[in-house]
């Protein structure tokens, strides 16, 4: 039997009841690997053995009749990002990291591990490319472009023990969060991340929120704000349709939908730099974080292996002023406002996630939308506007293109009122499921 359609939280009910077997279901995966990896570079580690050893004690506790945690014998891969997972190769996609391995696990890996998944492995992070914790989209983009969905939290829902910084994720703000199959999956993973932890200045106690049950709950309780393109973006019809008929489906399933633009008073040109200020402070101090966490000397020894990019905007964090840094917190502000300001009146507020479908995974981006010029890395995504204000945004795919490319719909809530942003997705998951449609290899 296969399980590469099944999903984590079908497995997991599946796994607990002694229906399926953790030990077949990583046989499956780890064939799939094997099949399809060298075409699309899903990994980057295989931690084979320690995963069937898991799968194992896995087995057995089922057999013993032990109590199992809600991720009981699921796999789950992590980002090679600054989320060290015990004994693997932690290089955030840096040549000089190459040699580098983590000695423990980070705060959420032990969350997972201790809810019973079972971590098999790494997955790439291209720097300069959407990494999977969110600062500009990185959960959202690829959830997007893969036909999945994918949650960017609030802001402080789920903690990260970032060292020697804990006080980095603010600027912008900076979330680890679920992409997954389905939302239920996505709304079963966040039950186990979430919840206060000394580690983390900034994380906040968990809600009295039930997740999965959220995405049980019908379409007809919701008021929903849409605005297509936030006013700011170009966009390409073909999304901009597909996007209008999932909004045009959800009004038909009883949701309340009104157009509602932010009034962010301030254009995109403004609105990108406040989101670049705050970016270019966060890694105007890498090179010495990495330094004093790994020894590694990336600003001297190993400056000439950085991507031009990377280095132009360490060095604009390094000139910039502390006077440009707080008046880009006004802009966002602004921004912060209006998006409460539909908020007020709305239960959530859903815009497209990217603007163009998703592209060749060769390149940055495109370098136009709809014939106008764009900028290849912000000039499509309209996730980053939301990392200027820390809301919950959860992309899930709102239909395909004729050739058959997703394309993804964010649904944006209140502060910790994740529990909606949930129910909303479930709800275009029921009237425009995917599940029967999957993206060609080889595109973002």
């Amino acid at each position: 039997m296969t399980y590469e359609y099944t999903t984590a939280a079908t497995l997991a009910r599946e796994i607990r009841a002694g229906e399926v077997s953790p030990v077949d279901v990583l046989d499956d995966l780890f064939a799939q690997i094997d099949a399809h990896d060298d075409a699309v570079n899903a990994f980057t580690y295989r931690r084979e053995a320690d995963a069937y050893e898991a799968a194992r004690e896995a087995e057995r506790a089922v057999e013993e009749g032990r109590d199992l945690g809600p991720l009981h014998g699921v796999p789950v891969a992590i980002k090679d990002l600054d989320t060290p997972v015990e004994g693997a190769p932690m290089t955030c996609g840096s040549a000089p990291l190459a040699d580098n391995v983590a000695e423990e696990d980070c705060l959420p890996v032990q969350r997972l591990k201790s809810a019973g998944a079972i971590v098999v492995g790494m997955t790439p992070l291209a720097i300069g490319s959407d990494a999977g914790g969110s600062i500009r989209g990185s959960i959202r983009i690829p959830a997007s472009a893969c036909g999945i969905a994918g949650l960017m939290p609030s802001f402080g829902l789920v903690p990260f023990d970032a060292r020697p910084d804990a006080l980095e994720a603010h600027s912008p703000f900076t979330a680890l969060g679920p992409m997954a199959r389905s939302v239920e999956d996505v709304a079963l993973m966040l039950d186990v991340l979430v919840g206060w932890d000394a580690s983390d200045p900034f994380s906040v106690p968990a809600p009295e929120a039930d997740y999965v049950g959220a995405t049980r709950r019908g379409a007809d309780s919701l008021s929903v704000g849409y605005s297509p393109d936030l006013g700011i973006f170009p966009m390409e019809d073909v999304v901009r349709d597909i996007v209008e008929e999932a909004v045009t489906d959800l009004d038909a399933a009883g949701a309340s939908v009104t157009p509602s633009e932010p009034a962010f008073g301030h254009d995109y040109e403004t609105m990108l730099a406040a989101w670049e200020e705050g970016f270019k402070l966060l890694l105007s101090s890498l090179p010495e974080k990495v330094e004093q966490a790994t020894g590694i000397d990336l600003w001297g020894e190993h400056r000439d292996e950085l991507m031009d990019q990377f280095v132009a905007y360490i060095e604009a964090g390094l000139d910039q002023s502390a006077a440009e840094f707080k008046r880009a917190d006004m802009v966002r502000t602004d921004v912060y406002d209006a998006v409460n300001d539909v908020l007020a009146d709305n239960d959530v507020f859903v815009t497209a996630t990217l603007a163009t479908p998703p592209f060749d995974a060769d390149i940055a981006g495109p370098t136009a939308v709809d014939g106008h010029p764009v900028d290849p890395y912000f000039g499509w995504p309209l996730t980053w506007v939301f990392n200027l204000t820390g809301h919950p945004v959860l992309s899930v795919p709102a239909g395909v293109t004729d050739d058959g490319l997703p394309v993804g719909l964010q649904i944006v809530g209140q502060r910790f009122d994740d529990e909606t942003v949930l129910a909303a997705g479930a709800a275009i998951e029921r009237i425009r499921p995917w599940d029967d449609h999957y993206p060609p290899a080889g595109i973002a």
